[in-house]
């Protein structure tokens, strides 16, 4: 007994004591929020001690060994993180919470008991957070205890409260300093887990070459609150090699705290407005575009002072630029009857490929475009795609993809034109020269012209283009006594409406004799 009585003492002392704690408030200065979920963040306080130490709230989620601190005047002898009892005020979201938010408070309570009810009225003496039961009051002086299952309905006076103290456990940093300080300022810095951002892109076709790049950053905190903090979003691919390992102040404190607070998701949008508001004649003319820096390999969207708010998701508009772009309808045909491994010239002159149909667009904005979502609608508002734009360096060009042009048919043809009698000896085998002829038909069914880039992928040399750009690739077949190369020959046309265009080329296979 008189162990229990000591052990309950010294819980007493130790809350007493943590009440009386002076914690160092540290301010956000700057926040870099990374795509993957991480964010770098720095903090200031003002640091004042006069026995040698003095505490602050460590994060809960650095990573592994980014974690540091400085002290402008006197010298950290070490830091200790610890777990502290302390009291926290919460938001009451049940009845038993209500009814703790309001002691010494008249309350009415009907009570459900199978299909029979009943009211009691009396004075909320206390309530046992475990046992789920409440204590009331009665008129008479006496103490009835119910349990809040039974309750149906709860009758307080209209300025009853909605918050309630609960006991918990805090994280806090204790700082053993050489000697006492005052005033001193104190920094920290680390990489956490908990903010994130996603680009987002917008492109309205204004004519048959322009439109307007609209782009846009989503940014949610699941962090902490932070209020009027310089932000930057951070568009590269860092090397992280710890991935998002804590580091160990952060791994081995396990917070005890009162219980899981409801998730409330806030949605907040920035006032910084687009182009788009639905219609097809709003899209600006003005170009607009949210300053940044880049370093080293990396660049950074400056969004200046902001406040995000833990549980909340922001919008933030980055710029709105019109640019140019190229209408092309693309066709790949990889080489489905490879003849160094068939020995037949077997392809379906009825089978079909695709072609697509793609933007081609340079970026001439002032930022790297990051890997993202982009919408596309015309001219008139009308939905044309939904694609991933990949990630895109200032001056570079990429495509983006809006259908598969069912109205641009295409087959491929080939047949065997000779095969050379004289044998070729490479690496102690005899090899046959076989040259063989194909056509492609493509056939525009549109009403429109189109510009269409062809490509034909052939394990073989390409003897005759047709007048298009041959390029010869490394052997990407796994067998190793493939001796052929790989040839890309590609053309760009342009096919009037209702137009059949034909593309002949000619290449040479050597096949092995057994």
């Amino acid at each position: 007994m008189n162990k229990l009585l000591s052990l309950l003492a010294l819980l007493i002392t130790t809350h007493v004591m943590s009440q009386s704690k002076s914690i160092t408030p540290l301010k956000a200065t700057k926040i870099a929020i990374f795509k993957n979920g991480t964010y770098y963040v720095a903090k200031e306080g003002a640091a004042t001690s006069k026995s040698k130490v003095f505490y602050f709230t460590p994060p809960a989620t650095a990573l592994n060994g980014t974690f540091w601190y400085a002290l402008k005047e006197g010298k950290i002898q070490a830091i200790q993180i610890m777990d502290a009892p302390t009291q926290v005020t919460k938001t009451a979201n049940s009845f038993g919470e209500y009814l703790a938010s309001n002691i010494n408070t008249e309350v009415t309570l009907t009570l459900l008991y199978g299909t029979n009810t009943s009211t009691v009225k009396g004075i909320i003496s206390n309530y046992y957070t475990d046992a789920r039961m409440v204590v009331l009051k009665l008129n008479d002086g006496s103490l009835k205890l119910i349990n809040v299952n039974s309750i149906s309905d709860i009758n307080l006076a209209s300025n009853a409260k909605s918050s309630f103290v609960s006991d918990s456990i805090v994280r806090l940093a204790k700082v053993q300093l050489e000697k006492e300080i005052s005033n001193s300022k104190f920094s920290t810095l680390c990489m956490q887990t908990g903010i994130s951002w996603v680009p987002s892109y917008f492109i309205q076709l204004k004519d048959a070459k322009t439109a307007t790049l609209d782009i846009k950053a989503s940014i949610e905190n699941t962090s902490e609150n932070f209020t009027d903090v310089p932000v930057s979003l951070v568009v590269g691919n860092p090397q992280m090699y710890y991935g998002k390992q804590l580091d160990m102040m952060s791994s081995l404190i396990a917070s005890n705290g009162g219980g899981n607070d409801n998730y409330t998701q806030k949605s907040i949008y920035s006032n910084m407005s687009g182009s788009y508001d639905g219609n097809a004649e709003s899209a600006s003319d003005n170009t607009t575009e949210v300053s940044g820096e880049k370093s080293n390999d990396l660049y950074y969207y400056n969004l200046g002072n902001m406040s995000l708010d833990k549980d909340a998701k922001v919008i933030v508009m980055l710029g709105s630029k019109e640019i140019e772009y190229k209408d092309l309808y693309e066709l790949d045909i990889e080489d489905k009857a490879n003849f160094w491994y068939t020995h037949v010239a077997g392809i379906d002159p009825n089978a079909t490929y695709e072609t697509w149909h793609v933007l081609k667009i340079e970026n001439t904005t002032n930022t790297p475009l990051s890997t993202g979502p982009i919408f596309v609608t015309d001219e008139n508002g009308k939905p044309l795609a939904q694609d991933e734009l990949k990630y895109t360096p200032i001056g570079a060009k990429t495509k983006i993809k809006l259908s598969k042009a069912i109205d641009v048919q295409t087959c491929d043809d080939e047949e065997i034109v000779s095969k050379d009698a004289n044998k070729v000896r490479l690496n102690k085998r005899d090899y046959e020269t076989v040259k063989i002829k194909g056509k492609i038909k493509l056939v525009n069914y549109q009403a429109k012209q189109i510009n269409i880039a062809i490509s034909k992928t052939i394990n073989g040399k390409i003897t005759n283009g047709n007048a298009g750009t041959i390029t010869i690739l490394p052997n990407r077949n796994a067998n190793y006594n493939n001796v052929n190369d790989i040839n890309v020959v590609r053309w760009e046309k342009i096919i009037k409406p209702n137009e059949t265009l034909f593309l002949d080329y000619e290449y040479e296979v050597l096949v092995y004799l057994n």
